[in-house]
């Protein structure tokens, strides 16, 4: 994501994606699945050295990997869904009637 961050302190919405990700792990609000793959996207995710607000660029990665961190972004981009309606406790999901399948996990 090259587009405009939320909060101006980051460089783009990318690194903005991925500093909230950084601090989900830090604050123990999530786990991931032992994916060696995972692991070694998350891994290869670098702050700047010439700008601490900005990671490096995508294309840097893939040269690092040798492949695009598809799972990392996708793990990224499913956590920065606007959260400020869960911090002030608003959020409602929706109601869906899943007929003879309601499994009481909502």
């Amino acid at each position: 994501s090259r587009g405009k961050p939320r909060n101006e302190r980051y460089f783009n919405a990318r690194a903005e994606m991925y500093f909230k990700l950084r601090e989900q792990f830090e604050n123990k609000c999530i786990s991931i699945p032992d994916d060696k793959e995972l692991i070694d996207e998350l891994g290869s995710i670098k702050v700047d050295p010439g700008n601490p607000n900005k990671i490096m660029d995508k294309k840097e990665i893939r040269k690092s990997l040798g492949y695009s961190p598809d799972k990392g972004d996708a793990l990224a981009m499913s956590l920065f869904g606007d959260d400020a309606a869960y911090r002030k406790g608003s959020y409602k999901p929706p109601k869906v009637d899943y007929g003879q399948y309601q499994w009481g996990i909502i």
